[in-house]
């Protein structure tokens, strides 16, 4: 019998199989690091055309953080037109999936074809992106004029460099001598977009400082963790590249207000800034951020730590509703009067908060930005040692549309907390309630039952907890029909290696263990 019309379309489209996010080895080695974000991809996927997909969202506003002080990928397992394929995509780069561009004629013909002459565009491409930038991707745009032409045309070929990542798709630079990126800013100075410098520390003032000057068409630059920078290649930044609307500082502990509040004056174009570990910005910096980042979407200042209450006020002054994710992480200054500033605003697109480590925090700063931040899809409040359950169920009662919870450590909460959450936060993806000491299985297992769309559940260090529980909890969410991604029960003593079997016979899959953190297999 032949398949009908729809059963072939279905065959011939998009399907995601499996999806995480997360740290490069996060998956081998480091599972605690991994989001599994297949029902959100599938979920997004559905509302985008049958045979294409594009994804260019910033990722952890959309899948939460599974692990803030690192740099992510997004791994894909997908099929198009029945062709089983990987893909692997830097954080916050543009995932583009198209059934056409994988037609099997096409793929086909190419691959019995001998003369590389007539490869497609698409595949010189894909392979292009793989090979260094200096001398083998310069050397094949010189072979033949289509092969120049497919270069040039290539935005991402001809306009970006990054010195990469182990793990990271693409080359890795990171062990090169400076006298190599000096060679490919002198070749590339006068058509470079983008420059990715993540972590070559061996890049100083003397280097940079050169070429900045040159780099007026720059749109995106990352600095991170290159402790030599000083204030004087930012001030650099501040008086000549000024089309920035992306810049990444994470790390650099030698700058001061005096460059970072020049750069938030003068580059008004930003939308993207880490100030993360610029341990020595204060208030002064931030002020010009809130004055002048108009289109201002993502702000990172963890570990900012001479930043008070009036940071948090001029945030609160802010004129443009622009900002999408706030990392204030480790910010100990803070405190529920600077959150004040936030009352009687409404901060629309506001999908991320990070409070991790705001020890100043209590009840009272919960229920501000609960009731005026109302699209908030991912908050983290692990380490807020004030919060208690009356804080969680005024959150749970104003965060309707809330996916991610982290409450790490939080440990004053009882039952009473994850009750309001069951009532309230249907949609809710994932629960961190490591060392939440005072929770028991009853509750949890309350959570697994009714929370449909939950799949990752961590209960590290909770003390209530055993194999029954793990039963209980296995039990619950086959009951619904649901899925469990990952459950952590580490430091749980009464546990032991006997649950996954548990979870293996209840949801009938294969799970990985790792020291009694449970994962799915793949």
């Amino acid at each position: 019998m032949k398949p009908d019309v729809d059963q072939r379309k279905e065959a011939e489209g998009l399907k995601i199989l499996h999806a995480s996010y997360g740290t490069p080895e996060a998956e081998r080695l480091r599972p605690w690091e991994l989001r599994i974000v297949t029902d959100k991809l599938r979920e997004l996927a559905s509302r985008c055309q049958k045979n294409e997909f594009v994804l260019d969202k910033r990722w952890n506003g959309l899948f939460g953080d599974p692990c803030p002080r690192e740099k992510k990928i997004l791994t894909v397992h997908y099929s198009i037109n029945g062709l089983k394929n990987i893909g692997v995509w830097e954080e916050d780069s543009v995932v583009f999936l198209q059934s056409a561009s994988f037609r099997r004629e096409s793929m086909d013909q190419t691959y019995r074809s001998s003369d590389f002459g007539e490869m497609n565009d698409d595949l010189f491409k894909a392979i292009m992106v793989y090979l260094p930038v200096f001398p083998d991707q310069l050397a094949c745009s010189q072979v033949c004029k289509a092969w120049h032409d497919v270069y040039s045309s290539s935005y991402t070929l001809s306009t970006t460099f990054k010195v990469g990542a182990p793990g990271i798709p693409g080359p890795c630079y990171r062990n090169m001598p400076v006298s190599f990126v000096n060679m490919v800013l002198s070749k590339s100075f006068a058509s470079l977009v983008h420059l990715d410098l993540d972590n070559y520390d061996r890049l100083d003032d003397s280097v940079l400082s050169d070429f900045l000057r040159n780099l007026k068409q720059l749109k995106v630059l990352c600095l991170n963790n290159c402790s030599q920078i000083t204030d004087k290649s930012l001030s650099l930044i501040a008086s000549h590249n000024t089309a920035l609307t992306q810049l990444e500082i994470k790390g650099l502990t030698a700058v001061t207000d005096e460059s970072c509040a020049a750069i938030a004056t003068n580059c008004v174009m930003l939308e993207r800034l880490n100030l993360s570990n610029c341990s020595e910005i204060t208030d002064v910096t931030v002020k010009a951020v809130a004055q002048n980042l108009n289109k201002l979407v993502i702000l990172h200042m963890k570990h900012c730590y001479k930043a008070t209450d009036l940071s948090l006020k001029y945030l609160g002054l802010k004129q443009n509703d622009t900002l999408e994710l706030l990392s204030l992480w480790s910010m100990h200054k803070l405190t529920d009067k600077g959150l004040e500033g936030f009352q009687n605003r409404s901060f629309s697109k506001l999908s991320s908060i990070n409070f991790s480590g705001c020890y100043g925090f209590s009840n009272h700063a919960l229920s501000i930005v609960s009731k005026n931040c109302k699209q908030l899809l991912n908050v983290n409040l692990s380490f807020c040692h004030r919060l208690t359950d009356n804080g969680v169920i005024c959150l749970a009662e104003n965060l309707l549309l809330l996916e991610h919870l982290d409450l790490n450590y939080v440990y004053q909460l009882t039952d009473k907390a994850i009750y309001a959450i069951c009532a309230r936060l249907s949609g809710l993806r994932s629960l961190n309630l490591t060392r939440c000491i005072e929770i028991t299985p009853s509750a949890v297992v309350e959570a697994a039952e009714v929370l449909n769309s939950l799949t990752e559940l961590c209960l590290k260090g909770c003390r209530n907890f055993s194999d029954s529980s793990v039963q209980d909890i296995t039990t619950a969410v086959v009951s619904r029909e649901g899925r469990l991604y990952l459950l952590d029960m580490r430091d749980c003593d009464a546990v032991s290696q006997n649950a996954g079997n548990i979870l293996e016979e209840g949801f009938n899959k294969k799970f990985l263990s790792y020291e009694k953190l449970f994962l799915l297999q793949s």
